[in-house]
């Protein structure tokens, strides 16, 4: 298992949060350019085309047949589910070590702690 610290979870939280603020920008911005090309004749090719591309990759959730085989959405789960393993991690080694100390010389030796 790779070392992990509360920096790295606090980052990944940090680059979780950017990317859904980031997805829901490009889905507001494609929904806007969906109203102004609605009713235009270029609106068939633009649903068939372009904004069914851009809207299958950014998430899971939309109106189309087909699908991306990776979205931004799942990415972004994908990182959060990184993140929760961490933190998980993180809490079971504060619990481990709460039963060592060290002594003078560096060594770790096991110590009995009364359950609060």
């Amino acid at each position: 298992m790779s070392r992990i610290c509360k920096m790295d979870v606090e980052e990944n939280c940090s680059i979780v949060s950017h990317l859904e603020e980031i997805q829901q920008e490009m889905l507001e911005l494609l929904s806007k350019a969906q109203d102004l090309i609605s009713g235009t004749r270029e609106e068939a090719r633009a649903k068939s085309y372009w904004l069914a591309h851009i809207k299958t990759a950014l998430t899971n959730e939309h109106e189309y047949l087909g699908s991306s085989m990776i979205t931004m959405e799942d990415s972004i789960n994908a990182l959060r589910a990184d993140n929760d393993d961490d933190e998980m991690a993180l809490d079971k080694l504060s619990q481990d070590q709460k039963h060592y100390a060290y002594r003078a010389d560096g060594q770790r030796v096991r110590v009995s702690i009364p359950e609060d």
